[in-house]
Order: C-alpha cells, then sequence, then structure tokens
C-alpha cells in the first residue's frame, strides 16, 4: 500500500470515529511509526509500506479508536516550544497551561527567582521557565514517584537536570525553602464532572484532574500554605478552570487580603489564571 492511501483510509477511519483532526492524527501515526518528519512524508507519499510497517499503523489507529490519547501512543508531545516524554502516568500538558510560564516569565526574565512549581507532572511547566530562566533556581515537586521519573526524563531530554530539583511529596509539604514563586496546574475538575469528560482526558490520571467536590481542594490548600512558603513581595500563578474565577479570588482575598490578586486569560481569551502578589 502507498504511504498516501495508507493516509487517506486511516484518516477516514479516524474521522468515522468523530476525530476532529483525523487527517492531521492519521499523519502523526504514519510518520511515528516510519520516523519520519512531515516534509519527508509528503515528498514520498507514492512509496510503498511493507506489511510490518502497515501492521504497526493499523494498531496505532485502532487504539486511537479506543480512545487512548494521541500523546500516550506516540510518547511525545510539544509544549513551549520543547519536545517532552508522555506516559499515562503523567496529565498531557496543554496549550492553555502555557499562560503560566509566560506569566512566571515575565517577573522573573532579569531577576534570580528561586520557584517552585507544585505538582509538576511531567515536569513541563518547570523545565520550559529553567530553559527560559537562565538565572533561575528551580524546584519541582509531585506526589506521584512514577511522574517525577517522566520529569526525570524530561530534564535530562532538555538539558536542565542539573538546574531543577525533584521533590517527592504533597503540594508544598516538601518544602524546606522559602521561594519567591509558586505556579502550579492543580487538579480542578469537580468529581462529579470526571465521569462526563471526553473519553480520551478520562485515560488520564485521575489524580492530576480530580478537584474534590467543587474542583477547588487542591487550590485551597495549595492557597492557605502558601504564607509560610514564600518570601516577601512572592508571586503565586495558580492555573484554573475559568468558572471558578470568583471562587478562587475569594480564596485569595481570605488569605492575602492586602495583596494584588488578578485572573489573567490565556490566547482563547478564557479566564486560566490565578495571580496573587504579596
Amino acid at each position: 500500500m502507498k504511504i498516501k492511501d495508507n493516509l487517506n483510509i486511516s484518516g477516514e477511519l479516524l474521522m468515522k470515529s468523530g476525530s476532529p483532526d483525523s487527517r492531521l492524527e492519521a499523519e502523526i501515526l504514519l510518520r511515528h511509526v516510519l520516523k519520519i518528519d512531515r516534509a519527508t512524508m509528503f515528498s514520498n507519499l507514492e512509496n510503498i509500506l511493507d506489511s510490518k510497517q502497515e501492521n504497526d499503523i493499523a494498531e496505532l489507529v485502532q487504539r486511537r479508536l479506543a480512545n487512548e490519547p494521541l500523546s500516550y501512543i506516540t510518547g511525545t508531545r510539544e509544549f513551549y516550544s520543547l519536545d517532552f516524554q508522555i506516559t499515562s502516568d503523567v496529565l498531557i500538558p496543554r496549550q492553555e497551561t502555557e499562560t503560566l510560564v509566560d506569566e512566571v516569565i515575565k517577573i522573573a526574565k532579569e531577576n534570580p527567582l528561586k520557584i517552585v512549581d507544585v505538582g509538576t507532572g511531567s515536569g513541563a511547566i518547570a523545565i520550559a521557565l529553567a530553559v527560559n530562566l537562565p538565572l533561575a533556581k528551580i524546584i519541582a515537586t509531585d506526589i506521584s514517584v512514577d511522574a517525577l521519573h517522566v520529569a526525570e526524563s524530561n530534564t535530562k531530554m532538555n538539558d536542565v537536570f542539573s538546574r531543577i530539583n525533584l521533590k517527592q511529596g504533597n503540594l508544598l509539604d516538601v518544602l524546606d525553602e522559602k521561594v519567591d514563586v509558586i505556579v502550579s496546574n492543580p487538579p480542578y475538575i469537580p468529581s462529579d464532572q470526571i465521569e462526563h469528560l471526553q473519553p480520551e482526558v478520562k485515560k488520564e490520571p485521575h489524580i492530576a484532574l480530580d478537584g474534590g467536590s467543587d474542583g477547588l481542594e487542591y487550590i485551597r490548600q495549595l492557597i492557605g500554605n502558601c504564607s509560610e512558603k514564600l518570601n516577601d513581595n512572592g508571586h503565586i500563578f495558580i492555573e484554573i478552570d475559568p468558572s471558578q474565577s470568583e471562587e478562587v479570588l475569594e480564596i485569595a482575598d481570605t488569605h492575602f487580603p492586602d495583596a494584588r490578586t488578578a485572573i489573567i486569560k490565556d490566547l482563547s481569551q478564557d479566564n486560566r489564571v490565578l495571580s496573587i502578589h504579596l
């Protein structure tokens, strides 16, 4: 079978399953098996696939049809123009989370700040900060040992292994020093909404999704513990669901009545980040 025919067949199957990006996904799966870039693929559309290649592609397509996330199938994800290894032990980094990185970079670009990324998962936030803030000292925590193994691999892949101190523990419990910036993408989906998520999202770690009865359990804990872990003039940046804006501002005002608080929008103009400046 020719490459172009394989793309058409895979794309058609994925489209019928409801994938909005069926053609692109077909290309990604084929390129993953053949280990080629997009330009090489397009210049070789008439090439014939051997039977093993056809079978390998078909197997990946079937996994995608079973709602396995594309990033788990390929084991990779791009975030902040960097490449990351991804496994089912970690939440898949999303574009809206880049807003968190943007906000930290704005305040830390010219300052050698000490930053902690709470619930680092794949390490995407911490690593993006380390790459873009060469003067920063960065700590990354996660309760999951398996997630920290993925994060460690990614620090090595992005040449920042020596720049990031990985710690295993819940939220800020393992932080034994004060920092200038606390940044986090915590679980914030209400427990009763988990079952209504897209099928592929439900395959991501529930520990990284489930934010308790109202989705704010970990955000409350995190904000409540921040004061003793922050230096004077410290900053807190927390990703939220757009619907939680008013509630998180109230939580912030309760713990930090004199702080400057704000909700920052992502590129889609959705309320995405709670900002607290002491």
